[in-house]
């Protein structure tokens, strides 16, 4: 977890040099991975290349992980924003999986929102 918010506060300031000293990093046993900590600071300072940066990761075995972390990011700040970005992932599995995320997200500050959104959700998102 150290590694994690290391990255994250250096990122903010940093991106390049943070993500590559996460990268150079293990992961830890709880799957917290500092790469996600990098990109989720990235993500603060310079969104648009934070998010196609994890989208480029998407082939990658920690990939998925680091668009769930992103996606979570967005939410918190911006559900609507979110929504959209996740509308456009490539990968239909990533973006159920995403849509879940946000939909969980949005329960826990508004319930009937949350209801009220996944019914419009697009047709092929597993409910």
């Amino acid at each position: 977890m150290a590694f994690y918010s290391v990255a994250q506060s250096w990122a903010a300031r940093d991106p390049e040099a943070a993500l590559a000293w996460a990268q150079q990093q293990r992961p830890t046993m709880l799957g917290i991975s500092p790469i996600n900590g990098a990109v989720l600071g990235w993500w603060k300072k310079d969104p648009a290349k934070a998010e196609a940066f994890a989208l480029a990761q998407l082939g990658t075995p920690a990939g998925k992980q680091i668009i769930s972390s992103l996606i979570s990011q967005m939410a918190n700040e911006n559900q609507a924003k979110a929504a959209a970005w996740v509308s456009k992932l490539p990968d239909a599995g990533l973006r159920n999986q995403a849509y879940s995320i946000l939909t969980s997200q949005l329960a826990f500050s508004d319930p009937k929102a949350a209801a009220s959104w996944a019914l419009t959700l697009p047709p092929d998102v597993v409910r």
